[in-house]
C-alpha cells in the first residue's frame, strides 16, 4: 500500500502549464477566496487535484 504523502511532498519545483478559460479562473478564484488562508492559484489547483484523487480512493456508496 502506498504511503500517504505529506503536504510538502506534493510541492515540487517542476513547471506545469495549461491553457484555460476566464470562466475556469473565475471558479478557481472564487474557491480560493473561500479558503481560510488564500492559496495561490497553483496551490489551489494542487489542493483540488489532491482532494479529487483522495476522494476517488474512498469507497463509493
Amino acid at each position: 500500500m502506498a504511503e500517504k504523502k505529506s503536504e510538502n511532498e506534493w510541492e515540487q519545483n517542476l513547471t506545469f502549464q495549461f491553457r484555460t478559460s476566464k470562466d475556469f479562473l473565475k471558479l478557481l478564484d472564487d474557491w480560493r477566496r473561500k479558503q481560510e488562508n488564500l492559496p495561490s492559484r497553483a496551490q489551489a489547483i494542487r489542493l483540488l487535484v489532491k482532494a479529487g484523487i483522495e476522494a476517488e480512493k474512498r469507497p463509493r456508496k
